[in-house]
């Protein structure tokens, strides 16, 4: 399981220094995770009932956590800085 070791000073999560059995522990709980929030199944059929409901819920919870965010880059900007 995950611990604490895992974690740099300021405590974030320092993937690097998982064991291979944690990082694929990890990965399998990551993608069970992005099925549960999805408002849809995998066959492309919209969630209803229960589980619309828990995918909503997690993804207003994760978007609160900061979880989903998008990186637009700016390349002017950082050429800019980098020169």
């Amino acid at each position: 399981m995950l611990k604490d070791t895992r974690r740099d000073k300021s405590g974030y999560f320092d993937e690097s220094k998982l064991t291979p059995e944690d990082r694929d522990k990890l990965q399998t709980l990551e993608i069970q995770k992005k099925l549960l929030k999805s408002k849809y199944y995998t066959d492309g059929t919209l969630k209803t009932g229960i589980d619309l409901q828990i995918a909503e819920d997690l993804s207003r919870i994760s978007k609160a956590l900061g979880e989903d965010y998008i990186t637009v880059k700016d390349t002017k900007r950082f050429e800019k800085i980098r020169a």
